[in-house]
């Protein structure tokens, strides 16, 4: 079967298909009545208002300066990015808050 859109998430998350939305640096896609039932989970650099109203839970995510990794430029040359600054706080590299909070809830995840 094929998957959802991100108008097909927000509606099945409003119809309560869904019991939680997880965000990762975007706001919600015009979600309409919050389910009583629902959770929306939100890994975001900027508070928006959006997610001030929207959003159950607020993970602070890294800003550009503060990520490490590889870059794809659009003529396929691969460019290393280097941390530039330290993580602030609380923040943590977003693809270990999703390894955690997969085992968490029980998905085994590959490396």
């Amino acid at each position: 079967e094929d998957g959802l859109d991100a108008q097909g998430i927000a509606e099945a998350f409003e119809r309560g298909e869904l019991s939680c939305l997880y965000l990762l640096g975007v706001d919600p896609p015009g979600i309409g009545a919050h389910p009583p039932a629902g959770t929306v989970i939100a890994h975001a650099a900027f508070l928006t208002d959006a997610l001030c109203e929207q959003a159950d839970v607020v993970f602070p995510a890294e800003v550009y300066p503060e990520k490490e990794g590889a870059v794809t430029h659009p003529d396929g040359r691969l460019q290393h990015v280097r941390r530039a600054v330290r993580h602030i706080g609380e923040t943590r590299d977003e693809g270990r808050v999703l390894v955690e909070l997969a085992s968490r809830i029980g998905l085994a995840v590959a490396p």
